[in-house]
């Protein structure tokens, strides 16, 4: 759902950075390219705790699957598993650190038009 509401901000920085790659411009200042990797670090971590989260729980055998699993042995897949889910964590706090202003900005906003006690609805045109 948050990639979907921003998906004009990762559009944007894709094209950004692809410019910045191929030497077009230097779009993107030292800000940008540190929310950029931390947003990498985010995607990655997530995507790793994901599918070694799938993999892990609907392996043929469970607990009692011969080693070695796809690649590697079971708890290899498990170590990369706990570690992704770490870095995700502390990488999507420091997300939010960072943003913290934009999310109380956007929260107000959407609160200040709701009414001050529930159930009490805005009467509108009288």
């Amino acid at each position: 759902m948050h990639l979907i509401v921003h998906w004009s901000w990762a559009t944007n920085m894709a094209g950004r950075t692809w410019n910045e790659l191929t030497g077009r411009c230097g779009c993107i200042n030292a800000c940008g390219r540190w929310n950029l990797i931390l947003n990498a670090v985010v995607a990655l971590s997530f995507l790793l705790a994901a599918v070694t989260g799938v993999d892990l729980l609907f392996v043929p055998g469970g607990r009692w699957a011969a080693d070695p699993l796809i690649l590697f042995a079971r708890s290899t897949w498990d170590l990369i598993h706990s570690w992704s889910g770490v870095a995700l964590i502390a990488a999507a706090l420091a997300h939010s650190a960072i943003h913290w202003k934009w999310v109380t900005k956007v929260t107000r906003k959407i609160f200040a038009g709701a009414p001050a006690q529930p159930g009490l609805q805005p009467t509108q045109g009288r």
